[in-house]
């Protein structure tokens, strides 16, 4: 009997144990976060740049969830992520980040209360009972900081909500967006041709930042308060206008450059580029090369024949994959490819008289794959040619991009400042400047470190080929950021956005091994692996069998 009553004790006492040790770690758990996540980007783990941003929210945010108790079964999957993604971004927000999960399916009020923040009702095609049908959902987010407000109006995937909701918190806090400039300098007749080639890069930035406009027709200098300045097609620019460019770097402003060295025609007709700002970009350490660069990682292209549409791959259209891109800078750190068109290199070649107060770097943070060359003048892009027996000028890795930073000496160091281009005067009229036009001091070195990105390639950035290639509309959204945002925002948004094409430097034998390797190995190794174990555990019946005669092996 009492050694009963003792065993009934012992069994409590476990009991007790066990609830105490799970009392203590959940105790832990309420107060430490963590995630093992074993995926090779941590795409289930918030980036490290969105944990800055949440622990940095200088006062109170609060974020209301709008999410539906039932929701279709396709959306099951989505709902928790959704949930476990927030419950993360609360847990390193702290008192700070408010976190509040309303039900609109069920409240008419709440309805009401998300329609006007924002936030959409989804509808979601589901199959029941062997039919399609149309359901109702609601999964949106409503962020609000102070007076201001972001609100995500639905959520249809995962993918990209990290950078949606941090990129909110950022921009809601901060106050006003960052402001980008998209400098205009053809003249009148062609000003709307250099609108429309960028239509859809300006809208694509106009969700992010404040677009202006830059005219050097009507200003004296390039406004203070941009964050960055996006200088395209620079041919035909006056030396005012390069002037003006020159004092904006000097004031510690950003450049991003992306010119075309060759100018493509009617039927694949090219030549060299006419001359914009290069002789001022080489004083700064960019020396931009007007022959085409070719690689044979290139991307698939379509090209119209007699008897209908077919796709290669066309070595005029570059692909730059993550191995060759700079792992220092963040900008392209995290991405996985980009592809230009038609691009000519860009070498980072600081000249020898620069003055020594200009202590700015400059290096190349893009490369082509080794099987790149050079083409001059006259090019040759029929895609159906042989280019294994083109001439192969300077073969092997291209430096298509590169990253200036610091203090830069002025193009216009010791010479007069040009005079900007005003209505000729009327007879009799004073032919100088008009009074209200009064060109700022000039500024020989810069009084803040500058920034300039200058990319081989234009085309890549137009309404031809944006859409084409989501990678690079992450690059530029990226290059934005980094400017914008400086490192606040840089590698989130390219999470999850992968593209591993298999490596076209391996030989073609390679190439064969490592994809029919996939489809065949693998199951005959399974096979294989079945087969061993079939007869091993046969021998091993038959082993038994004999020791103690039973019967023989089935």
């Amino acid at each position: 009997m009492k050694g009963r009553t003792e065993k009934r004790m012992m069994m409590w006492v476990e009991a007790l144990v066990v609830l105490l040790i799970l009392a203590v770690f959940n105790f832990i758990g309420t107060r430490i976060f963590h995630r093992f996540d074993l995926t090779a980007e941590k795409l289930y783990t918030l980036a490290p740049a969105t944990k800055d941003v949440v622990k940095s929210i200088p006062d109170v945010l609060n974020v209301q969830v709008f999410i539906s108790s039932k929701v279709p079964p396709e959306m099951v999957s989505l709902v928790g992520d959704v949930r476990d993604l927030l419950n993360e971004y609360e847990a390193y927000g702290g008192k700070n980040f408010r976190l509040q999960i309303k039900d609109p399916s069920v409240d008419s009020k709440v309805a009401d209360q998300a329609r006007r923040l924002g936030v959409q009702e989804l509808q979601v095609q589901v199959v029941k009972k062997d039919r399609m049908e149309v359901a109702s959902a609601w999964l949106g987010l409503a962020i609000e900081f102070e007076d201001r407000k972001e609100v995500i109006p639905s959520v249809v995937s995962i993918q990209n909500l990290e950078y949606q909701l941090t990129s909110a918190i950022v921009k809601i806090t901060q106050g006003n967006l960052p402001k980008i400039g998209m400098l205009n300098i053809r003249g009148p007749q062609m000003q709307g041709m250099q609108q429309n080639r960028f239509n859809s890069l300006r809208q694509m930035l106009s969700e992010e930042f404040e677009i202006v406009q830059v005219n050097f027709d009507a200003e004296e200098k390039i406004p203070e308060d941009l964050t960055a300045l996006i200088v395209t097609d620079t041919w035909g620019i006056s030396d005012f206008g390069k002037y003006l460019i020159d004092q904006y770097l000097m004031r510690g402003g950003k450049l991003i450059w992306l010119i075309d060295g060759i100018t493509i025609g009617q039927g694949l007709e090219a030549y060299p580029s006419l001359p914009g700002i290069e002789e001022m970009m080489r004083k700064w350490g960019v020396n931009l090369d007007r022959r085409l660069v070719l690689d044979m990682q290139a991307a698939q292209a379509a090209f119209q024949t007699g008897w209908g549409t077919i796709m290669m791959r066309y070595p005029c259209w570059i692909e730059v994959l993550s191995r060759n891109f700079s792992q220092e800078f963040p900008v392209t750190a995290k991405l996985e490819n980009v592809t230009f068109p038609w691009a000519s290199p860009v070498k980072a070649e600081k000249p020898a008289e620069t003055p020594a107060e200009a202590t700015f770097e400059v290096e190349p943070v893009m490369f082509t794959s080794e099987r790149a060359w050079l083409m001059q003048s006259p090019f040759n892009l029929d895609p159906s040619q042989d280019w294994d027996r083109v001439e192969k000028l300077e073969a092997g890795k291209q430096p298509v991009a590169v990253y200036a930073k610091g203090i830069f000496p002025s193009a216009f160091a010791g010479q007069e400042v040009p005079a900007p281009a005003i209505p000729a005067a009327a007879e009799g009229e004073d032919p100088g400047l008009s009074p209200d036009f009064d060109v700022p001091d000039k500024i020989e070195i810069s009084s803040k470190p500058g920034e300039i990105l200058a990319v081989g390639n234009a085309r890549f950035a137009n309404d031809e080929f944006l859409p084409q290639f989501q990678p690079n509309r992450i690059f530029l959204m990226n290059v934005a950021d980094y400017m914008g945002y400086g490192n606040k925002l840089i590698g989130i948004r390219s999470r999850g956005e992968t593209s591993r094409p298999i490596d076209d430097e391996l030989t073609d034998m390679q190439r064969n091994l490592y994809r029919y390797g996939n489809l065949v190995l693998v199951p005959f190794l399974v096979v294989v692996y079945g087969f061993v174990r079939w007869f091993l555990r046969r021998r091993a019946r038959a082993r038994i069998a004999a020791k103690y005669g039973g019967g023989g092996a089935q």
